[in-house]
């Protein structure tokens, strides 16, 4: 009869539930917000030492991070100029138009050995005054 009753203490619903009662979800717990919490927090130390630690010392670092930005600009402008003036020397002049005309240099972008090809030439195209166009079902468009 003891086995028996092994058997229903073992069946019973405490019995069955032993397995859940013992499982480690909250130390999982713990760890997960441990975790979140020092995350949080190492993201957010910058932000920790500018509001609260020292804001008289962040002032100071944007005033020299600006400093250092326009200093970084009026270099690159400098180079731009220099580049130009340098470029508009070697180079022939060209109309302001044609040089402004977007479409211009849209066609300046594409590179010689593409302007020849059946693709371009099909999809860049200009239709004759008049010419009424294809329907969606007539177009084709040549593959290479």
């Amino acid at each position: 009869m003891p086995e028996n009753e092994d058997d229903l203490q073992r069946l019973s619903p405490d019995g069955l539930m032993t397995m859940f009662s013992r499982s480690h979800i909250a130390l999982c717990l713990v760890i997960a917000i441990g975790l979140h919490v020092a995350v949080i927090a190492s993201t957010s130390m910058p932000y920790i030492r500018d509001r609260w630690i020292d804001p008289e010392g962040a002032a100071l670092r944007r005033i020299a991070r600006q400093r250092e930005l326009e200093k970084r600009r009026a270099a690159q402008r400098a180079a731009r100029r220099g580049a130009a003036t340098q470029a508009s020397a070697t180079r022939p002049a060209t109309t302001a138009k044609a040089a402004a005309s977007p479409a211009r240099r849209a066609e300046q972008a594409v590179p010689p050995r593409a302007r020849n090809s059946r693709m371009y030439k099909a999809t860049t195209q200009k239709a004759a005054p008049g010419e009424i166009p294809k329907l969606p079902e007539e177009l084709t468009v040549p593959l290479e």
